[in-house]
């Protein structure tokens, strides 16, 4: 059975998977939704990354957001220019741009999934077939994960910029 990660799906005593184990009498092998497990990844990291904020808004993305205007968008830092992150990523810099070049061949159903693997292609250092370009920072509030990942990159690409 596959289902995202909502306390309705798995709550230990009245979640649907247990309800269905119930009512069938046999257990079920259980797979969670890989979108919710990235979620739920990311979300911890920025738990523990970022400072908490009792409002629905990162306050660093908001201020990233507004000083975007102010950026010159060709003056950039890939993640090769820092030793530290392209020594990290030399075993899987090769395959991961491929898989990304791959997946923008392909039709996505989302803009923030194409500007993701945009960004992971600049970030690694080569150029997509359409140029280098980068969108203006959007949603800067906690529920959207994937969010987070395209600020960092934006945030970590123009930090020269961003005092």
């Amino acid at each position: 059975m596959c289902f995202d990660t909502a306390s309705s799906n798995t709550g230990r005593l009245a979640g649907a998977c247990v309800l269905l184990e119930q009512k069938i009498g046999m257990k079920i092998f259980s797979l969670a939704c890989r979108h919710q497990l990235m979620k739920i990844l990311i979300s911890a990291v920025y738990q523990v990354c970022l400072e908490s904020t009792s409002t629905p808004q990162v306050p660093i993305f908001t201020r990233f957001q507004k000083y975007w205007m102010f950026f010159t968008q060709s003056r950039f830092a890939t993640g090769m220019s820092s030793d530290a992150v392209s020594t990290s990523v030399q075993g899987i810099k090769d395959s991961t741009t491929k898989f990304a070049e791959g997946h923008l061949r392909e039709s996505q159903p989302r803009d923030d999934y194409r500007e993701f693997l945009e960004l992971v292609i600049i970030f690694l250092r080569t150029v997509t077939e359409k140029g280098i370009r980068f969108i203006a920072p959007g949603a800067t509030h906690n529920a959207r994960w994937l969010s987070k990942i395209i600020h960092s990159l934006k945030i970590w690409m123009f930090r020269g910029q961003f005092g």
